[in-house]
């Protein structure tokens, strides 16, 4: 039996990735601690040889590295310096192998719910918002679920995440348009592209402003990658 990993969209609450249902993340980071700085002095006056390290300037843990949760899931948090120097701000990832999971994609059109509300309602281990909406919360891209087509479908631009026989896969519309006679039985769309195929660079109408992000990704494995900044950083 594979667990379901749940993209969902339209109006969903802003809730944080947390330990328990609605991800496996913790909800802070712990920080390892800091080395005190020790100048032992031995009975004769002499500064022993071997120097305690000195104290680092901050006690966060840079980046964890890869950590397996369960087989095909592994979590990843990278901790970045703040823009006042003093704050420290977080970057999620998890990299999913879709051999071990299965991906689906929820929607209520007009009636949003929160992340927990879509983990009660679908048993899904791991949830995440995506996709943009309007004010009545209908999605203004094309969305599948479970085969149903609601809305139109981005044209030349953008990025669409998409579930069939063969798994999930990501394709950027300007080079591989959505075809109603695809065989998907779930998907979602967005925008920008970040990266396109072949490692360019696809978003360069950089404006400046800050918000908070979700990423979808796919490695060079197939592995699916989200990557979650929950606060306004990039």
């Amino acid at each position: 039996m594979l667990a379901t990993v749940l993209v969902i969209l339209a109006g969903c609450s802003e809730e944080l990735p947390g330990e328990g249902p609605t991800g496996p993340f913790p909800n802070s980071i712990t920080p390892t601690p800091a080395v005190e700085v020790t100048s032992t002095v031995d009975s004769n006056g002499d500064v022993p040889a071997v120097a305690s390290p000195p104290v680092p300037s901050r006690s966060i843990i840079p980046d964890t590295g890869w950590e397996m949760v369960r087989q095909g899931l592994e979590r990843r948090v990278i901790n970045m310096e703040g823009l006042d120097g003093e704050s420290t701000q977080s970057l999620y990832l998890l990299r999913i192998d879709p051999d071990h999971h299965r991906f689906d994609v929820g929607y209520h059109p007009g009636n949003p719910q929160s992340l927990l509300g879509w983990v009660e309602e679908t048993g899904a281990l791991i949830v995440l918002n995506g996709g943009y909406f309007t004010e009545d919360n209908r999605a203004t891209s094309l969305v599948i679920t479970e085969g149903i087509l609601s809305g139109s479908s981005y044209q030349g631009f953008g990025g669409m995440f998409s579930v069939d026989g063969d798994g999930p896969r990501l394709r950027w519309l300007h080079q591989q348009s959505y075809n109603e006679a695809d065989p998907v039985s779930s998907g979602m769309q967005s925008f920008p592209m970040l990266v396109t195929p072949g490692g360019k660079l696809g978003y360069k109408d950089e404006t400046g402003e800050k918000a908070r992000r979700t990423v979808i990704a796919e490695d060079r494995d197939g592995r699916i990658l989200f990557i979650i900044s929950p606060s306004a950083t990039f």
